[in-house]
């Protein structure tokens, strides 16, 4: 936005993570079918997500704004692919040597971890851009090249992983194609997994549409709005990292289904505020907005207690695919932002509900099915 970009190029940056996580979950599937160990995966995308970001920091250095705005998405949308390819042979790995009574409550507490991380960094990147520069760029150079830095490590601690072999499930090995063959049939023929992919893509809309909510207040008041995001990165990363920890411990205790609905009705925030709250508010929308992507670890929670080692890779990749809706139709919503901002916060309201109420129905679907199978014996027999 402050480099003349519209409201749509700020809603596509989460398409783009969307379209990024969509296309690695596939290709790391496929890759973990052909690598022997994890750490080659792990080594392999951690360097490519250093060169994204270094080309970035290049291209900082002497490029024009509309240049930085294109090589940004870009940018967005290579590091979310290469870093969201580690997400399947970790998550595998999580399930192999972590319990699971444990999983979800270590999940949480790894995450928190890392929005604590993140709301200290944001202090120094609040810091930094308070200051006078002569140069718009300069503060950004610095930050990014601080985020080479530590993408450098990164890439630097995988070569000390041990080398734990690639788990390719107990039962007799499968082609990639029928794989997924077997889960799309399963697909159609599981009532209660239909709900949970439905309820996966209504929630991949609010998440995704976090910033078409920053565009829409920067189109009713940009200088409140620069004042909000700036006071709001270091809130809603502490508020994140706090709920992570305590969804945690609650989903161990009440399930997943309990924070699934309890950070949908969090998530109505968003769509009441744009409709009904003036801008200084607007924070509502920063926090509910950035606590929706946390229903991703639940589901993905739910999804590891459904599977099995062998069907597990084609889950998942079915599972980051429910993003896809939502992820295609940010341009289309960007425009209803510009036009109609009081019916995109409309529209984001009934998909929310509509969301909730699917979870709602999830364990019950699964109950229907297990009393249904008995009955389906003795009818055989």
């Amino acid at each position: 936005m402050l480099l003349g970009g519209y409201a749509f190029q700020a809603g596509s940056v989460d398409s783009l993570v969307n379209l990024g996580a969509v296309l690695s979950a596939v290709f790391s599937a496929y890759l973990l079918s052909r690598f022997r160990f994890y750490r080659h995966m792990f080594l392999t995308f951690s360097v490519c997500s250093l060169v994204s970001l270094t080309g970035l920091v290049v291209c900082l250095l002497a490029a024009s704004p509309q240049v930085v705005i294109g090589i940004t998405l870009l940018t967005v949308f290579l590091y979310y692919f290469f870093t969201g390819s580690v997400s399947l042979p970790l998550y595998e790995l999580l399930n192999l040597f972590v319990d699971k009574r444990s999983r979800i409550v270590v999940m949480s507490n790894c995450l928190a971890i890392g929005q604590l991380a993140s709301m200290f960094m944001s202090l120094g990147i609040a810091w930094l851009l308070s200051l006078p520069a002569s140069n718009p760029f300069l503060h950004y150079r610095w930050i990014f090249g601080v985020a080479v830095l530590f993408c450098g490590l990164n890439a630097l601690t995988t070569l000390r992983l041990e080398r734990v072999e690639v788990n390719r499930g107990t039962a007799a090995p499968l082609r990639f194609s029928t794989l997924y063959g077997e889960q799309f049939t399963e697909l159609r023929q599981n009532k209660s997994l239909q709900l949970f992919m439905a309820a996966v893509i209504l929630y991949a809309f609010n998440w995704s549409a976090t910033g078409l909510f920053i565009g829409l207040g920067y189109r009713e008041n940009a200088v409140r709005m620069n004042e909000i995001l700036a006071s709001g990165i270091f809130v809603r990363t502490f508020i994140k990292a706090a709920c992570y920890y305590l969804c945690g411990q609650l989903a161990n205790r009440y399930g997943n289904k309990s924070i699934l609905i309890a950070i949908g009705m969090v998530g109505l925030a968003s769509p009441l505020t744009s409709l009904f709250l003036p801008v200084d508010y607007f924070i509502l929308i920063l926090i509910a907005t950035n606590i929706m992507p946390m229903a991703y670890v639940y589901f993905l929670n739910h999804l590891f207690d459904r599977s099995d080692e062998l069907t597990f890779k084609g889950r998942f990749t079915f599972f980051t695919l429910a993003a896809v809706p939502a992820t295609v139709s940010i341009p289309f919503l960007g425009v209803l932002v510009e036009r109609q901002p009081a019916v995109f916060g409309l529209v984001m309201l009934i998909i929310q509900l509509i969301g909730i109420t699917l979870v709602w129905k999830i364990k019950t679907a699964e109950e229907e099915e297990s009393e249904a199978l008995p009955q389906i014996s003795r009818k055989e027999r």
